[in-house]
This record gives C-alpha cells, structure tokens and sequence, in this order.
C-alpha cells in the first residue's frame, strides 16, 4: 500500500511523503509466512474506518476509478471505457484526500495556487510543484536520498 502510495504521489503530483529508506526498504520485503498483524507506525490512511469516513480509495486499489463514485456521469470512448480524463477526475477525490492530510510535505507557493473546487486540479497541481522544482534557489531539487542525507548531516554539523 504505502509503495504504490508514494510512487503515484512522486509520479502525479511531485511530491515525497515518506522516507524513501523505509519505502526502499518495504518494496524489498517478501510477505512472510507468519506476518505481523496491523501498522508498525500510523498513517490515517491505514486505518479502515478514516478511509471509509474520507471516501478515500488508495492508489493501490487496481482500477480505483470504478469504486470512486463523485456524482458526476461517465464520459466514455466509443469502447464503453472511462476516457483518462474521466478517470482522472474520479481518482482526484481520493488524491485529495491523501495529499491534504499530508499538506505538510506541500511547499506553500504550490497549495496557494492549488484550487481543489475545480476538476483538472491535479495536474494543475503538479505543473504548479514542477514550477516551483525549476526556481529552486538552493541547488538541484531532487528527493530525499543518501547524497542528501550526507549535505544534511554537514549543514547541521557546520551549524552546531
């Protein structure tokens, strides 16, 4: 769940919301035979009950855009299948609830020219974060990796 979550976030809006160590780490894990019940740490999002309350279909849900039901009608090609837009639109209302209880990681330039009111919002929202990567004034914009672990750790040294 939580590595299907991140590379759709990373993918469809530009954003990281997890530590791509523990992402790294969960992508290479086998199911065991005997596995720990419940989430080792919490995120809204896993529990059940907040996910039925938000309406919320995860990006790991295969073919999500047909449990999503947002009360507008379908808009299909001449196959009877939802055309991408359409697909997109439905999935906005789950994305939007995931990147809103992870506004945190949501630099401020981009949510204030985010309006969620509007559908096409979200690619809107990810030309918005592409914007804002390419004037980042502080070297190369790249997600959080050992490298930049590394400068990190020098930063904070250098400070003390």
């Amino acid at each position: 769940m939580m590595v299907f979550e991140e590379k759709h976030c990373q993918d469809n809006f530009g954003v990281l919301v997890n530590d791509p160590d523990t992402i790294r780490t969960l992508d290479d894990t086998e199911v065991p035979e005997k596995a720990i019940q419940g989430t080792p740490w919490y995120t809204v999002l896993s529990n059940q009950y907040y996910m039925e309350a938000f309406g919320y279909v995860g990006a790991y849900v295969e073919e999500r855009e047909k449990l999503i039901e947002d009360g507008y009608a379908d808009v299909v090609d001449s196959e009877g299948k939802m055309t991408p837009e359409n697909i997109e639109r439905r999935c906005e209302q789950s994305d939007m609830v995931f990147l809103l209880l992870n506004l945190a990681v949501v630099p401020d330039d981009v949510i204030k020219e985010c309006d969620f009111s509007v559908h096409g919002w979200a690619s809107k929202f990810k030309d918005s974060m592409n914007d804002f990567k390419a004037k980042w004034e502080h070297g190369e914009w790249k997600y959080q990796d050992a490298d930049l672990e590394e400068k990190y750790a020098a930063f904070v040294k250098e400070r003390e």
